[in-house]
């Protein structure tokens, strides 16, 4: 949060465009404090993975002018994406609102499951990964912030898994590391 305000603060010194910040939880009504301009200021959340997903939230803050929410509707459909306008700056936006639940309880499952069966049920379904192929692609220390975060924003109830603390406590991240659920071969060039 600390760097995504100090950058925000800093481009807003340097331009009188929209600024857009990705971001699948933190609201733009709060990054908007920290912008010269907070009517210029919204989200756009793009999922992950973002070269497979084409589903793109676009994210009014409290004072972000409609215009340019419209401007930037149209900027995501020219590179491909599917838009959708989220006019409620509230914890998780719509899709991770939604999707939150099923969060949890993967997670909740994850020392009782297969993860790699379950993967790949998901993926017969036509999903391009599974939710714990997902939870490494993403990181396994953003699926545990997040659960915390939802636990403070949503119910207490998204507290309750602590599966995820051995790994994150591990340095077991995901796909950043190496290692998460899955081990990882790591390219490096």
């Amino acid at each position: 949060m600390k760097l995504k305000k100090n950058v925000l603060s800093e481009i807003s010194n340097y331009t009188d465009g929209i600024i857009a910040s990705n971001t699948s939880n933190i609201r733009i009504t709060e990054l908007a404090e920290f912008v010269k301009k907070p009517e210029r200021l919204l989200g756009m959340h793009f999922f992950n993975p973002p070269v497979l997903m084409k589903l793109v939230e676009v994210i009014k803050g409290d004072k972000t002018d409609e215009k340019y929410i419209d401007e930037i509707m149209a900027v995501a459909k020219a590179i491909g994406k599917v838009p959708i306008k989220v006019m409620r700056d509230e914890a998780g936006f719509i899709v991770n609102r939604v999707s939150a639940p099923e969060l949890l309880v993967f997670c909740m499952a994850l020392s009782d499951s297969d993860p790699a069966g379950i993967d790949a049920f998901f993926k017969s379904q036509g999903l391009p990964m599974g939710p714990y192929q997902l939870f490494d692609y993403v990181g396994l220390d953003t699926v545990y912030d997040s659960l915390k975060y939802y636990a403070q924003e949503l119910s207490p109830d998204y507290g309750k898994c602590k599966n995820l603390d051995s790994y994150v406590n591990a340095g077991k991240l995901g796909m950043k590391t190496g290692s998460g659920i899955y081990r990882w071969e790591m390219v490096r060039q």
